[in-house]
């Protein structure tokens, strides 16, 4: 469940704040499919520094300006 969702247009950026449970389960039944992923150590030390009772956890992202181009 995404709990706060807001977009820094300026910067291509967004936030998503996410329930700790439901990025524990997630990545958990995705894990075959991430190992390979550039940022599986951040999630991987994520997931063992939080636990599915930890406060939600906020993610910023940017949105890659190639995406766009065509």
């Amino acid at each position: 469940m995404v709990l706060i969702q807001y977009a820094e247009p300026s910067t291509n950026t967004f936030y998503s704040s996410f329930d700790a449970y439901v990025f524990h389960v997630y990545s958990e039944n995705n894990k075959e499919k991430m190992k390979d992923a550039k940022k599986w150590k951040v999630i991987q030390s994520l997931l063992e520094s939080t636990s599915i009772n930890s406060n939600p956890i906020i993610f910023k992202l940017r949105i890659n300006d190639d995406m766009f181009d065509y």
